[in-house]
């Protein structure tokens, strides 16, 4: 209630109510007058603008590498063991590994086909090498170690077995899966180096071999004297020359001491042999070089017709030299042998007969 003495409040009035605003008319066209100015004219329709060209398509994101494979050690067991962290191995993208590059090129070297087939073949190559090289073999022990032909076949002999070596090691690389092949082929290259390193003293044999094949002024059956070495020559190898000397023994004399050193050679039926000996006789020196050469003619190991050669050593009266023609170079030691058997028989009945004891004709002795 309102408090004595005070105003009475006045009452609210309503709002007044707003009339609506007229429309508005459009203004009449005012009258064409010549000095008015024209109204400019209405501008033109705008033209649609065009739409907007889609937005392109983002590319593609590459695809991502696998992340890196963490190397896992094997879990450790006990008690407080402790788990080490894993290694993470990352080759950078785009890079190659250069051991790698080395197989893919020599994969591209030897084919990379290794079909049954291929290795089927290469075993058939094998087998027909080997025969081919032991046919090779059987008639080179045939036919005369002289001549043309037998020098042709120790060459083809010699090629056969290069090719059997060469497609043995053909197989194990294709049997094998490249890294080990390549790694084969390592092996059999050092294999090479150390076996020709090891046999780096018989080349110069191999090469006087193959002189002395070609220009042939050692031929089987000449009698040849060097230094440090005589006899007949037996057969004349790749590195190696055979001789037969006197006393029956094979010689085995490298070839390149024939080549080097200065060599006399004989032919065929000049097999001299010559043979020292000590006779302790009385007879005066003209009687025993006569018994001497009566005994190198009677001796059936002899030439027929060669005369022999009998010297006195000037530094020691008793020691005589005698030399023939054998009629083979294995003769030598019987001849050596019977020579002085032979000279104190004809000396004895010499002398026997001097002194009037008679005795057998020198020419039965």
């Amino acid at each position: 209630p309102p408090e004595p003495g005070a105003a009475p409040a006045a009452e609210p009035t309503a709002p007044a109510p707003v009339a609506p605003e007229p429309a508005p008319t459009p203004a009449a066209p005012p009258p064409a007058d010549a000095g008015a100015p024209v109204a400019p004219a209405a501008a033109p329709p705008r033209a649609p603008e065009p739409a907007p060209e889609p937005a392109p398509a983002p590319p593609p994101e590459p695809e991502r590498e696998p992340a890196p494979r963490a190397l896992q050690p094997p879990p450790s067991t006990g008690p407080g063991a402790s788990v080490p962290a894993p290694v993470v191995i990352q080759t950078p993208a785009g890079t190659v590994d250069p051991l790698m590059g080395e197989i893919a090129d020599f994969v591209g070297l030897i084919g990379e086909d290794r079909s049954f087939g291929v290795l089927v073949l290469f075993l058939a190559g094998l087998a027909i090498a080997i025969l081919l090289s032991l046919l090779l073999r059987r008639l080179r022990e045939r036919l005369p170690e002289d001549g043309l032909i037998p020098v042709v076949l120790a060459f083809l002999h010699l090629v056969a077995r290069l090719l059997v070596l060469a497609l043995a090691l053909g197989f194990v690389v294709r049997a094998l899966p490249p890294r080990l092949s390549l790694v084969m082929l390592l092996a059999f290259g050092g294999f090479a180096v150390a076996l020709g390193w090891s046999t780096r003293d018989v080349l110069p044999d191999l090469v006087a071999g193959f002189l002395l094949a070609f220009e042939r002024r050692i031929k089987r059956g000449m009698w040849i004297t060097g230094d440090g070495f005589v006899g007949q020559v037996v057969r004349i190898g790749l590195r190696s020359t055979l001789l037969h000397d006197a006393q029956g023994r094979h010689v085995d004399v490298p070839n390149r001491h024939i080549v080097r050193a200065p060599v006399t050679a004989g032919g065929s039926h000049e097999r001299e042999h010559e043979v020292s000996l000590r006779i302790d006789h009385p007879a005066p020196a003209e009687e025993v070089r006569a018994a001497l050469k009566d005994a190198v003619l009677a001796s059936p190991w002899v030439y027929p017709g060669a005369e022999p050669i009998v010297l006195r050593d000037p530094t020691e009266p008793t020691r005589w030299r005698v030399r023939g023609r054998l009629l083979e170079a294995g003769f030598g030691a019987r001849f050596e042998g019977e020579l002085l058997e032979r000279a104190e028989r004809l000396l004895d009945r010499r002398e026997a007969r001097q002194n009037g004891g008679g005795g057998e004709d020198e020419s039965t002795a």
